[in-house]
């Protein structure tokens, strides 16, 4: 069965499902959906599009969260403070991939890790308390939402709501 396209649309659909899972669940979910919007992000900035299978594939120099958040920085994809965002959610994500019996939002090393994406979260000033009231696992759903939603704006797809 093929993938769902990456919509903008399609994230809301997402986001209910994310909000359902076990801790763990929306960690992985959440983290690999975002993983796979800053893939189909530099797929778009591609101007050789015959390529675009070889630097994705499985052996490619794009097939890894990493490899993707290096890149993006490199050629002034996303910002310093989006590539930090980036590498927080990928640790969070493999922590919880890695370790499915003690994870949690509220243990070391997860637990210090959203402290950090914390502070990165860009609020305007009347929203600050908003950030302090934010459970962990919120922070870091909000930090995966809002990077996939921006990026998907940067596309052009404003969410094909009809």
């Amino acid at each position: 069965m093929k993938p769902k396209d990456l919509k903008l649309i399609n994230y809301n659909s997402m986001v209910e499902v994310f909000h359902s899972e076990s801790d763990r669940g929306a960690a992985v979910l959440a983290g690999s959906y975002t993983e796979n919007v800053l893939g189909k992000y530099l797929a778009y900035k591609t101007i050789d599009k015959c390529s675009e299978k070889e630097l994705f594939g499985s052996n490619g120099p794009l097939s890894t969260f990493s490899q993707r958040i290096l890149i993006s920085e490199a050629f002034g994809l996303v910002s310093k403070n989006t590539a930090e965002t980036l590498h927080y959610i990928r640790k969070v994500r493999n922590y919880f991939a890695h370790h499915p019996l003690d994870a949690s939002f509220d243990s070391s090393p997860v637990r210090e890790w959203i402290g950090i994406l914390r502070g990165l979260i860009e609020l305007r000033g009347d929203q600050e308390e908003v950030r302090s009231e934010l459970s962990n696992r919120n922070v870091y759903l909000l930090c995966c939402g809002y990077f996939s939603a921006s990026t998907h704006v940067k596309m052009g797809d404003r969410g094909n709501y009809e």
